[in-house]
């Protein structure tokens, strides 16, 4: 007979263990008999929520904060759950009350923080997460998280000193130890070779070769380990390329991770030097020259999800369905899908209709490009081929949630660091209904106008809208 600590434990390892439906189905039997228990409900609330059955986890949280009111373990517990649900409001309030009751405990005080920065309030996040280095002084992630709140906040000082610190962390892997030494902004290097290493995602390495003829410049050479897929875009730029998958750490004077560029050159991305001319092959170009010979003249790129490994891909990706609904609106619009990976399997879900799918011949970001540069425009949530669009000054509406990457901060409908690239944002939390209302407003006077002046016909619209 399997006493009732026992259960208790065995669930809580298999929790730590996130085997989440195992839990379930070992709680769920016992609290049938013992609906008051609330270390069950807190269990299965913890496995319900892991699993995305957001109502089944808040009933577990609601009958346990009706039979323990000022537990503050359930209140955060709860307070996260909203703000998986993007109930934001109820999410905050949870989690200030887990706060109150232990103003102490560093994990409620750590899930305010996190809980503050996604509800867009960025001071009170800032002061959660300091009080987490009060209690943590040499913890990577927090002082890595302190570091994205302040760009947030524009204090750049701090935000790319301590921005610093995701090196230490296991959100980005890098090495622990390097042969050679960092470069922290040196300038007599004319006769040095620096390595530059790519550490994140395709969209950052095509963000940051803004700054690599500048780098060129300053280093008798430059090296830049770069993925395969990127590698034609930079071939000719003053850079010598360098397999990232096959990286040598020696034989370099410096290194410096590419997102760490700015912090020695310049910390402001609204004074960023303007992108360089990247390369798309005539292998590439000749590829996709079909493109011209649609019937339809109007051509429309899509995409609705990024990396599905990104760890906020979730918040920033749509359902495939509200760009099919765009489609079946405007008939008169050839839609392209240019979704790479995973996600292009949601053509198959949904049903592609009059979607044309490219995504699947992409070899390279060559391709991309090539496919890009035949487009009117596109219309996506954020993710790496918006970098690329505007890198190559095609016009890119990108449709944004609610808590975008702090580049596209403060909000505004453009940016300087891509001339073509306009912004929707949401107004509240997983609100994409007026999001893609909006875009659909401009896809109805892109379907009626004759201007070529894109660009000129989605700023008029945006002037009057106030997302």
């Amino acid at each position: 007979m399997v006493t009732e600590a026992e259960l208790a434990k065995q669930t809580h390892d298999l929790i730590g263990k996130k085997k989440y439906k195992e839990a379930e189905q070992l709680v769920v039997p016992f609290l049938i008999n013992y609906p008051d228990a609330v270390w069950a409900l807190v269990g299965l609330g913890i496995s319900y929520r892991a699993q995305k059955k957001y109502d089944a986890a808040e009933a577990c949280y609601r009958r346990a904060l009706l039979i323990a009111p000022d537990n503050a373990e359930i209140h955060s517990n709860l307070s996260n759950l909203m703000k998986d649900a993007d109930r934001m409001d109820e999410s905050l309030k949870h989690g200030e009350k887990a706060v109150e009751i232990e103003p102490d405990h560093y994990t409620f005080i750590n899930n305010l923080a996190v809980n503050y920065r996604e509800a867009m309030e960025s001071e009170k996040s800032l002061q959660m997460y300091k009080e987490c280095e009060k209690h943590r002084p040499d913890d990577p992630v927090t002082k890595s998280d302190i570091g994205f709140v302040s760009m947030y906040l524009n204090d750049l000082d701090t935000a790319w000193d301590y921005f610093e610190w995701r090196l230490k962390t296991d959100q980005v892997p890098f090495p622990d130890t390097m042969p050679i030494p960092k470069w922290e902004g040196e300038t007599d290097t004319q006769d040095k070779k620096l390595l530059i290493i790519s550490e994140q995602g395709f969209g950052d390495s095509i963000l940051m070769s803004r700054f690599l003829p500048l780098m060129a410049e300053k280093f008798k050479d430059v090296y830049v380990s770069c993925k395969p897929p990127l590698a034609p875009l930079f071939e000719h730029l003053p850079v010598k390329l360098v397999n990232h998958e096959k990286i040598s750490l020696r034989g370099y004077d410096y290194y410096t991770p590419m997102m760490s560029i700015p912090r020695h050159v310049e910390k402001d991305w609204h004074k960023w030097p303007a992108m360089p001319k990247l390369s798309v092959t005539a292998q590439s170009q000749q590829k996709y020259a079909f493109l011209d010979n649609y019937f339809i003249p109007k051509k429309v790129g899509i995409v609705w999800s990024g990396s599905v490994t990104f760890k906020n891909n979730e918040k920033r990706s749509a359902s495939l369905e509200y760009f099919m609904a765009l489609a079946a609106k405007h008939p008169n619009i050839q839609f392209f899908s240019f979704q790479k990976g995973e996600r292009e399997e949601d053509l198959k879900t949904f049903g592609a209709g009059t979607v044309l799918p490219l995504g699947h011949s992409f070899q390279t970001f060559s391709d991309t490009a090539a496919a890009l540069q035949h487009m009117d425009m596109i219309i996506m949530t954020d993710s790496a081929l918006a970098h690329l669009a505007g890198a190559f000054d095609v016009p890119v509406l990108n449709l944004l949630n609610y808590r975008p990457y702090w580049l596209y901060t403060p909000k505004s409908h453009t940016t300087p660091l891509y001339n073509t690239m306009r912004f929707i944002h949401q107004p509240a939390p997983n609100d994409w209904d007026a999001v893609f209302g909006m875009a659909d407003e401009v896809l109805t006077a892109y379907a009626q106008s004759s201007d070529a002046d894109i660009l000129g016909l989605i700023d008029d619209i945006l002037k009057k809208q106030k997302l």
